[in-house]
């Protein structure tokens, strides 16, 4: 079983991550926040969206690291295996099954999202989410 220091040792790898994906969006900020007003509310609103979607797979990992670990527990390494492999799957096909209508329909979706905002902002949340998940589809092969 593990031990405290295992879970403590565990821990800092945790908050380091969380850091990190709250990062991405105070960077993009600030890297617009050079530009216009409009920008910064763009990238703002958009990073919001993003990090529903963080949270999402956030939660799909964390599911599927508790069954592997169950398996791994009861030393049955076999079904371990099978199942990182069906995450990793379902992880993929819903990635894409997502990305793909969010490219599509990123206006539509923008609209109902945040309703009836000025032209400029709107324009800068279809450019930034544009890039950010076709950027993110990329880096991952898809």
């Amino acid at each position: 079983m593990f031990t405290n220091k295992d879970l403590r040792n565990l821990i800092v790898p945790l908050f380091i991550e969380q850091f990190l994906l709250m990062f991405v969006g105070i960077a993009d900020t600030f890297v617009v926040s050079f530009s216009s007003e409009a920008d910064v509310s763009g990238v703002s609103l958009v990073t919001s969206f993003n990090t529903v979607l963080i949270f999402l797979f956030t939660a799909l990992s964390s599911g599927g690291a508790v069954i592997i670990s169950q398996y791994i527990g009861s030393k049955n390494e076999n079904s371990a295996s099978r199942s990182s492999g069906h995450l990793l799957m379902i992880s993929t096909v819903i990635s894409v099954a997502m990305t793909i209508p969010i490219i599509l329909f990123r206006e539509p979706l923008l609209r109902l999202l945040f309703g009836r905002i000025e032209q400029d902002v709107m324009s800068a949340c279809d450019i930034y989410l544009a890039y950010n998940h076709a950027f993110t589809a990329r880096a991952c092969n898809l």
